[in-house]
Formats: structure tokens, sequence, C-alpha cells
């Protein structure tokens, strides 16, 4: 698979491949919708949360009108192109609302609004970030119009944290932080690797490539993020492939090509953190780091793993398109946190998807 994403409740998995593209549903598992291509596939597709809206970008030109630089908004019940936007380079990733579309290319991230009945697009901004080859964009799936969105900053280490449309609205210039955006220098030594945002955007959780810890931020619309707490995935360097904050904001995901999940509790702290000006990741820093309360193994190593999590189960899919569904008790003794409940296989062939009980 070229790419797989849920939509904002993970009610949907929607994935794409140099075959086609496919939407299946979570819960029940099925497959919702499958359209097969001859010549090119597809190198992203996304979700308007729970809508027949896509957003789907090719991987190469093709005869059906798709091209690795331009994105296009798609009906899959119709099976009919909407709209079309075309970027001037590579599209090397995406994200999308309702209301809002984020597009990375290799040193910029374009900004565009969406109406609601999806009839046109606006572009709004475009901001500078560091060499992006990984598309590395974070979106708050809740925001619409008001969206926070992360991106990498113009330095390496650096974020961006940013609205998509209102007062801010502007051309930021290289280097410099427009109105309503907020610039974190030095938020890691490395690379970014990982953002996300939980759903209204207050919550930012970065990772870079040494992939050891994950940085708990908090957001503002008008002050620079604060750093909460510092997150220990382990000692040893790991490629993190996805973050995921739960609906309430009181649990986040970790994947990494170790082929394991981390779960973290994120209640208390933060609120009293924010509120005396002291950081919970003081503490946290002085014990290396607050550890993960839960931890899944998808039984091999992945270099890609998209985890979804609520406060009570997570569903991963892995990179051969494997689809683990799992509840979290974390009353349970340690070891025993996380109970797979059904494996399922998605089928990018057009054949008829797999399940097995756990």
């Amino acid at each position: 698979m070229s790419s797989v994403s849920f939509n904002a409740d993970l009610s949907c998995v929607v994935c794409a491949g140099p075959t086609g593209f496919g939407v299946f549903s979570t819960s029940p598992y099925m497959r919702l919708a499958w359209q097969a291509t001859e010549e090119g596939g597809f190198n992203f597709a996304e979700m308007f949360e729970r809508t027949n809206m896509l957003l789907l970008v090719g991987s190469v030109v093709s005869p059906a009108g798709f091209s690795d630089s331009s994105a296009v908004l798609w009906d899959h019940k119709r099976a009919e192109r909407v709209l079309e936007i075309t970027l001037p380079s590579v599209i090397t990733g995406v994200s999308c609302t309702i209301g809002t579309i984020v597009v990375a290319l290799e040193y910029r991230v374009a900004i565009y609004s969406v109406s609601q009945d999806f009839s046109s697009v606006a572009f709004e901004r475009s901001v500078e970030t560091v060499h992006n080859p990984w598309g590395i964009i974070a979106l708050s799936p809740l925001g619409g119009e008001r969206s926070s969105i992360a991106c990498p900053g113009p330095r390496v280490g650096s974020i961006r944290v940013l609205i998509a449309k209102g007062e801010c609205a502007e051309l930021v210039g290289p280097g410099r932080a427009g109105r309503g955006e907020r610039l974190v220098e030095n938020a890691h030594k490395q690379l970014l690797s990982c953002l996300a945002l939980n759903g209204d955007g207050s919550l930012l959780a970065s990772a870079s490539q040494a992939g050891t810890l994950v940085r708990l931020w908090a957001t503002s619309q008008t002050d620079r993020p604060t750093l909460l707490r510092e997150l220990r995935r382990g000692t040893l360097e790991a490629d993190i492939s996805h973050i995921a904050f739960s609906r309430s904001s009181s649990v986040l995901s970790c994947s990494s090509d170790a082929g394991t999940i981390h779960l973290f509790s994120l209640e208390g702290g933060d609120q009293a953190g924010q509120q005396s000006g002291i950081a919970a990741s003081v503490l946290a820093s002085v014990q290396g780091g607050q550890r993960s309360f839960a931890r899944y193994d998808i039984g091999v190593r992945d270099p890609s793993v998209l985890c979804g999590v609520t406060d009570t189960g997570l569903v991963a899919v892995t990179s051969q398109g494997g689809v683990h569904v799992v509840t979290i008790d974390a009353e349970a003794p340690p070891e025993s946190r996380c109970s797979l409940v059904s494996c399922s296989q998605l089928a990018l062939d057009g054949e008829e998807p797999t399940t097995d009980a756990g």
C-alpha cells in the first residue's frame, strides 16, 4: 500500500496503492467502496470525516487524469471527480477535514478552504518548511475552517502551528512567524518524523528521527506552544511512523517500526502545569520521560503502522494491510492490558476482505 488513513471518528479506513483505492468500515469490518485503476495507481487517499468525499493523489500522470502533483476531490459513491487542485511540484503528503485541505510539498505547505457542499476550493496561504520529503503535516480533525495545522518549520527540529483560515490567513515570509502563527524553534535536535494534533488543536505531539521520545505541547492561538511532558517510547532508536490522540485526548498512541504500539495516559498534570507555568516535563525529564501504561505488539517489525485510539481500544493497520482491533483495559495487569479482538486483511485487489476472530 502507498498510504492508509482513518477518517476523523475511526469508523473508516481509506487505503491507496498501485492497483486502486478502497474504503472500509472498521465496525463491522466490510468494504464500502473499491476503485481499480489499470494505469498509474495512487500515492494518497484521505476521507473527509464520514462523507462520500475523498481526497486523492495519483502516483504518476495517468490516462484517468490523476497525477502526483494534483489533489482530486472524488465522490466515491458516484465514482466521479468533483474538483481538482493543481500544485507546482510533487505532493509529499495530504490531510483534510470538513472545510480544510492541507497539501505538503518538499519545501512548502499549502492550505485551502473547501465549501461545505464541496462545490468550491479557495487557496488560503502557503508557508515555508525545511525539506519535507515525507510530507509530515498534522490537522486537527474537529476544527473546521478554524482547524489548527502543524508542520515542520523553516529549520531542522522546528515546528509551525497555525490556523487554517481567519485573521492569520496571510503569506508568511521565510523564517518568520505570521499573525496567528506560532513557531517553535528547537522543538527537537533532529529532523521531525511525526506530528499529531488532538481534536480541537489544543494539544500537539511531536517526535524526531531519534524515535525515543514523544513531546507533548499545549498550543494556543496567541502564545508559543508550551512543553507539557515527554513520553518515553523506548531507549533504543526507532522510526516512529504514527502518533494519535483519542477523541477525549486522554490517551495517546505511538507506533514504530519495531512493530509495537505504546499507549500513554494524558490524564492529570497538564492543566496544573499550564496554570502554574511549570511544565510536567520537568519531573518527567528527571525520570527519563513518562512511560506507557500499555503496549500492543503486532508480532513483526513493520516500517509503517497506522494506529487510531479511543479511551478503551485501538485499531492498527499494518503496511501489509492487516487490521488489528484491540481492546484496552487499564485496570488489568500490565501484560494483559491489550487484547486482540479481531484481525482482518484489507483487499486492494477487488477481492472481498477477510476477518479472523482474535
